[in-house]
C-alpha cells in the first residue's frame, strides 16, 4: 500500500464550491456594478469658473493681500445675496453649495459650485463669479463718484471773482480731478472674468472606471464569499461527489474495505477507524468488513480505544490486529495518518456526515488514509 504524500483536497473543495454556487459572485457582480452606476449617478456635479484680480500693485506679497481682499469681498453677504437673486434660491443655500479659493499661486479666484445637476453647477458658479466682478466694479464706481462729488463741492465753494482766473482755475481743476479718477481706477482692484464653468468640463466621477471597478470588486468578494464558507457548507452526498475531492483511491466503497485491509496485513497490523458523524451501527459494518479481511490470516482481532498503540512499529505479519477507535479529534487522526504500521478509515455516511468535518479532520489525506463511505 502506498505512503506517499496525497494532495491536499483544499483546492477541489473550493473548485467545486465555486462550480456549485457560481451565481454568488455573478450576484456580486451585478449589484456592485448596479451600486457603482447609481452611486456615479448621484454623485454631485463639480462646475468651476475662474476670475483674475487686477490691481495696481507690483509686489508679490501685495498681489496676495489683493487677491485675499477679493476672496473675502466675493463671500460678503452682499454678493451672495445678488447671485442668489438671479439663480432664485436662498443666499444660505448658495453659499452651501458653492466655494471660493485662490489657485495658488496666482491672482486667480475660483468661484466652484456644487449641485447633483451639472447645468445647476455651472449656473451657480457662473452666477456667483458674475456677482463678485459686479460688486468689485460697484465699489470702483462708488469711489470714483466719491471723488468726483467731493471735488465739485469743493470747487463750487470757493470761486474766483476774475471771469479768465476763475475758467483758468476750473479747466486745471477738472484736469486735476480726471487724473486722480484715473489713477483710483487704475489703483482699484477689481476683478475680471477670465473663464466661466462650462457644462462640458463638469468635474463629475468618471462612470467607465467606477463601473467596471465596483463590478470587479462585486465579483471577488463573492467569491471570497465563497471560498470562505463554501467549501466547508453541505452533507456527505455519496461516493461519486467525493470522489471527486479525493480523486486517487482515496474514497472507499463499503466493500472495497477488506481488499485494502488485506492487502496489507504482512506489515500493517493497525487499523484506525474514526466516526465523522456516524453510529455505531456504521462502524459495526466497517468492522465486519475488517473482519472478513483478517480471517483468512489467521490472526487474532482486537478492538479498542487506545490510540497510543500508534507509533508502536511496523508488524510482523504475525501478531494480532489490532482495531483502534480514533477519537474525531486533528491532532489523533493526523497522527495515524503518519504512522506507516496503520491503515486510517475515516468513516463518513452520506446525509449524515458534514464535509467541513471531514476537512477539519483530513484536510489532506496522508499515507495509507481513507475515507468510507457507508
Amino acid at each position: 500500500m502506498s505512503t506517499t504524500v496525497r494532495s491536499d483536497p483544499w483546492g477541489r473543495f473550493a473548485f467545486l464550491a465555486l462550480r456549485k454556487w457560481w451565481w454568488i459572485p455573478s450576484l456580486g457582480a451585478v449589484l456592485a456594478v448596479a451600486a457603482g452606476f447609481v452611486g456615479v449617478a448621484l454623485a454631485p456635479a463639480k462646475a468651476t469658473a475662474y476670475a483674475s484680480v487686477e490691481a495696481g500693485v507690483s509686489t508679490s506679497f501685495e498681489m496676495s493681500e489683493q487677491a485675499a481682499a477679493a476672496v473675502r469681498e466675493s463671500q460678503t453677504s452682499a454678493v451672495l445675496a445678488a447671485a442668489a437673486k438671479e439663480l432664485d434660491i436662498t443666499p444660505k443655500e448658495l453659499e452651501d453649495s458653492t466655494k471660493i479659493g485662490i489657485v495658488q499661486p496666482s491672482q486667480v479666484v475660483y468661484f466652484r459650485a456644487t449641485a447633483l445637476d451639472r447645468s445647476d453647477a455651472v449656473l451657480r458658479a457662473n452666477a456667483l463669479a458674475r456677482a463678485a466682478a459686479l460688486a468689485s466694479i460697484d465699489r470702483v464706481r462708488t469711489k470714483v463718484e466719491t471723488v468726483t462729488f467731493e471735488s465739485e463741492h469743493a470747487l463750487d465753494n470757493q470761486p474766483l471773482r476774475n471771469t479768465a482766473a476763475e475758467k483758468s482755475r476750473v479747466k486745471q481743476f477738472g484736469a486735476s480731478v480726471g487724473s486722480s479718477q484715473a489713477s483710483l481706477v487704475a489703483g482699484s482692484r477689481r476683478l475680471l472674468i477670465i473663464q466661466e464653468a462650462d457644462p462640458l468640463n463638469v468635474d463629475d466621477l468618471p462612470m467607465l472606471p467606477i463601473v467596471l471597478a465596483s463590478g470587479i470588486g462585486g465579483a471577488l468578494l463573492g467569491t471570497a464569499l465563497v471560498l470562505l464558507i463554501g467549501p466547508r457548507r453541505g452533507r456527505v452526498k455519496g461516493l461519486g461527489s467525493l470522489s471527486m475531492l479525493f480523486p486517487d483511491g482515496q474514497v472507499l466503497g463499503l466493500d472495497s474495505v477488506r481488499d485494502v485491509v488485506a492487502s496489507g496485513l504482512s506489515t500493517q497490523d493497525l487499523i484506525g477507524v474514526c466516526p465523522v458523524g456516524v453510529d455505531d451501527e456504521a462502524l459495526d459494518k466497517v468492522g465486519e468488513q475488517i473482519g472478513k479481511a483478517v480471517e483468512p490470516s489467521g490472526r487474532g482481532l482486537r478492538v479498542s480505544d487506545d490510540h497510543h498503540l500508534l507509533g508502536r512499529g511496523p508488524g510482523d505479519g504475525m501478531r494480532a490486529v489490532e482495531v483502534v477507535q480514533l477519537p474525531a479529534l486533528r491532532p489523533v487522526v493526523k497522527r495515524a495518518m503518519a504512522d506507516p504500521n496503520a491503515v486510517s478509515l475515516l468513516v463518513v455516511e452520506p446525509g449524515t456526515t458534514r464535509i467541513k468535518d471531514i476537512d477539519r479532520l483530513a484536510d489532506g489525506l496522508t499515507g495509507d488514509a481513507f475515507v468510507v463511505v457507508v
